[in-house]
């Protein structure tokens, strides 16, 4: 997970949202299908404000200009190795 935007750069205003990138092999890099892999731990409230960007591995190379602000501006603030077999995702 990397925390990037307003709050990487430490500028966030009083609405301004969590941008987070996430990676994982289960990501397909479309957010609203993407949304529902990750639901659970974005609906609770105390997470109202993120805003999550899915990747793929494939996705998430430097040849995108998206990805390269985020890792030239990004902070990684975790990593989770792969989830065990027949269990969903949790965050």
């Amino acid at each position: 997970m990397i925390l990037f935007g307003s709050y990487a750069r430490n500028e966030q205003r009083q609405f301004s949202d969590i941008d987070v990138a996430l990676v994982a092999d289960e990501f397909t890099g479309f957010g609203f299908q993407d949304v529902g892999l990750i639901s659970n731990a974005i609906i609770q409230k105390q997470f109202v404000d993120i805003e999550p960007h899915t990747f793929s591995p494939e996705q998430f190379t430097d040849w995108n200009p998206f990805v390269q602000e985020i890792l030239r501006t990004g902070i990684v603030v975790g990593e989770w190795g792969p989830a065990p077999q027949n269990q969903s995702m949790h965050m």
